[in-house]
């Protein structure tokens, strides 16, 4: 679930191509939802410690996630 308190969210994407699937770049970190936004889990893996997420976007062609960081610009391949 996304972290109690309070959270800066910095972006909302949902997936074009399956809405259920919905993606929020936080202030403390990447969270995904695969069920319209039921439930939550982070996705926080490979993005070398950075938890800020500035922006989110999804890639029309093959569904990639890209994100902005302090750290940088990460793209997910696969959620």
């Amino acid at each position: 679930n996304i972290s109690p308190g309070i959270v800066e969210v910095n972006a909302l994407i949902i997936d074009q191509h399956n809405p259920d699937t919905m993606i929020v770049g936080t202030s403390n970190g990447l969270f995904i939802s695969e069920d319209g936004g039921i439930t939550w889990f982070d996705h926080n893996e490979g993005l070398f410690g950075s938890l800020v997420i500035y922006s989110a976007d999804i890639s029309p062609l093959d569904s990639s996630v890209f994100i902005t960081t302090p750290n940088g610009i990460f793209r997910l391949k696969k959620l």
